[in-house]
């Protein structure tokens, strides 16, 4: 076991060791209990940025060198977006939104023969009007991201706006 917790030392930046136990393991002979050796459990969550870092440690734990076999399980892997991308990507929903308003609010303006625009566009966290900057805190960042084999996830906002013809 001292073997597979080096292992998970050098990644203790993304491994907490969650708990561990070890307990005998048994055979009976003649309705008498003999212990034939331990078995320990480990339960140790991992949080990963790139699939090359997992890879990286699966390999550690199953390399042929390792000197202990061990069965290991690995639960289910759960993707999430981290906090920065999904600012990211709701700052560019809301500009996509806001472009959308202009764009409704010029097919409206031609069909009614005036000229239209955006009084506001409301979100659940703010509000746009055109006589506000477009966003002067928000950054948006080109992150590299490996895609899950897993279902797809959606990011959705909802955002109405209001519009003036004259």
């Amino acid at each position: 076991m001292e073997e597979y917790v080096n292992i998970f030392n050098k990644y203790s930046k993304i491994c907490t060791s969650n708990s561990y136990s070890v307990s005998p393991e048994y055979v009976y002979n003649n309705n008498k209990r003999e212990i034939i050796g331990y078995k320990s459990y480990m339960n140790i969550p991992c949080q990963f940025k790139s699939m090359k870092l997992f890879n990286e440690l699966l390999s550690s734990i199953t390399s042929d060198s390792n000197p202990i076999k061990a069965d290991i399980i690995l639960s289910s892997v759960n993707w999430v977006i981290s906090s920065e991308l999904q600012s990211s990507l709701n700052s560019q929903l809301k500009i996509d939104a806001i472009k959308q308003a202009g764009v409704t609010a010029k097919q409206m303006g031609e069909s009614l023969g005036s000229e239209c625009s955006i009084l506001k566009v409301s979100f659940l966290n703010g509000v746009y009007s055109p006589s506000q900057p477009l966003f002067e805190s928000a950054k948006l960042a080109s992150v590299n991201v490996s895609q899950p084999n897993q279902s797809d996830k959606s990011v959705s906002i909802t955002a109405k706006y209001k519009l003036k013809c004259f």
